[in-house]
């Protein structure tokens, strides 16, 4: 029995006859592989009935047991009580140690921590580096780090449950709504178009009627020009823009048609104005996708992460290979940064940044003004498995660790810590703020305005150029 590997989530009974048809149950344990077996009675057998009680098996009475973390950001490093003043993958370090920390006083065991260099991967020929191959070689007992359910580490360690959810995510900025679409046409739906023909042909129509009724009522001969000129008025007036003419429609109705034309004009353009000014500050939707990302014309970079040089390699999806080939390989080192960078092109550039989101969260939390988050979007190009804390192959320790980290869930002790160490993401709350924004108006903006005015002027100057032929040969 002392050579037996019998650890706490085994159930081994040694039964003892003690008198005739009457036997004694006995359990055995190891808190370790370094101790002796711990041997007590806990029930007793008779034809008539079986009276057993469990040992308990959750009081490990502070035995020694081995982890190991991965700090990957030394210089960021300043003990794991001490408040975490910039935000990296580290921090999943930090909430695992919390984890291990209430973890060993439910057990009631002693934590004796090291550090690894990294999470571990596979070498290629069945063993693994860092902190997975210290479990794999038994080093250790479990890992004090969260790792990856990868299927490929099943074979060296068992896992316990999921902890937390690190989501590498491709964060961008939504392009201008204006480099994508003419907003100076975009106010128009179909139904505007109607509603601006209907009120044209009106005023026309009135102001034509009301001329000829004034002409008519003083005996003057009306021509086909005023009915034309009429037709004129009403243009200018949609295009705010004055007329001479206006002043020739001396009769009341006439005047007070024009007035109501020119003031119906005035609403018209306002509501129109204030519609461009929200366009102007408004972002597309226009990426939404793995399609559009591989796509569109939007450079990208990826966080300088082991895991992500993996599963770039490892990916099966062909618009993901189309980013890694087209975007990320032709720019060599530069392709894999750190986050401050990253997330400063995304901020200034057209660009796109795959990153472990609550990265991202804590650099735009702390630089990037309100406005700038409205138009902050993400895509998620691959999932991430759970992370989980590994125990050794066929440990004896899973079962019981399994339970004590669900019972962390249920009261809530998980939860706090995340709200404790993670950043949450960044609401757009700008545009309900009251604060008055002005945003720069480039070119680019008012391009189709400037197409639609160099149209205009050809169009003027090729009917000048006709009306002038057409007099020349006439007065001929």
């Amino acid at each position: 029995m002392n050579q037996a590997y019998v650890m706490p989530d085994s159930r081994v009974y040694l039964l003892i006859e003690v008198d005739r048809n009457v036997w004694e149950i006995w359990d055995g344990f190891r808190l370790s592989v370094a101790k002796e077996v711990q041997v007590s009675r806990v029930g007793v057998v008779t034809p008539e009935r079986v009276k057993i009680k469990l040992s308990d098996r959750t009081n490990f009475k502070r035995v020694v047991l081995s982890a190991s973390t991965v700090i990957l950001e030394p210089n960021s490093f300043h003990g794991w009580d001490k408040p975490l003043l910039t935000h990296n993958l580290d921090s999943f370090a930090h909430m695992h140690y919390a984890i291990c920390i209430v973890l060993a006083e439910q057990l009631n065991f002693t934590l004796n921590l090291s550090l690894s260099s990294d999470y571990g991967w596979n070498y290629g020929n069945g063993t693994y580096s860092g902190l997975i191959g210290k479990l794999q070689r038994e080093e250790i007992d479990f890992t004090a780090a969260g790792g990856l359910m990868r299927s490929d580490r099943m074979d060296v360690g068992d896992l316990t449950v999921g902890t937390f959810i690190a989501r590498t995510v491709a964060i961008y900025k939504q392009p201008p709504l204006s480099s994508v679409n003419n907003i100076f046409t975009l106010p128009f739906m179909p139904n505007v178009w109607i509603v601006m023909f209907v009120i044209m042909s009106v005023f026309t129509v009135a102001l034509i009627f009301f001329t000829w009724t004034s002409n008519w009522l003083q005996g003057a001969k009306m021509k086909i020009s005023i009915a034309l000129d009429s037709i004129t008025l009403v243009f200018a007036a949609i295009c705010q823009q004055g007329l001479l003419l206006a002043a020739a429609h001396y009769s009341i109705p006439a005047r007070i048609a024009t007035f109501t034309l020119f003031l119906c004009a005035v609403f018209l353009f306002t509501s129109y104005a204030a519609c461009i000014v929200v366009l102007l500050q408004s972002a597309s939707k226009t990426i939404n996708t793995i399609v559009d990302l591989a796509d569109k014309p939007i450079t990208f970079s990826a966080q300088d992460t082991r895991h992500n040089y993996i599963y770039f390699n490892e990916t099966t999806d062909a618009n993901i290979k189309k980013i890694y080939l087209e975007k990320l390989k032709p720019q060599g080192t530069k392709a894999f940064t750190s986050p401050e960078i990253g997330v400063e092109r995304v901020r200034n550039e057209f660009h796109s940044y795959l990153v472990e989101i609550t990265v991202a969260y804590h650099i735009i939390a702390k630089t990037w003004q309100e406005h700038e988050k409205c138009s902050l979007s993400e895509t998620e190009l691959y999932k991430i498995p759970l992370l989980t804390l590994y125990v050794v192959k066929k440990s004896g320790y899973k079962d019981v660790f399994k339970q004590k980290m669900i019972q962390q869930n249920e009261i809530g002790l998980k939860y706090r810590i995340t709200k404790k160490i993670m950043p949450q993401k960044q609401k757009c709350i700008s545009a309900n703020s009251g604060v008055i924004r002005f945003d720069s108006v480039s070119i680019k903006e008012i391009y189709p305005a400037l197409l639609f005015l160099g149209y205009g002027i050809c169009i003027s100057w090729l009917l000048l150029i006709f009306e002038y032929i057409y007099k020349t040969q006439v007065d001929k």
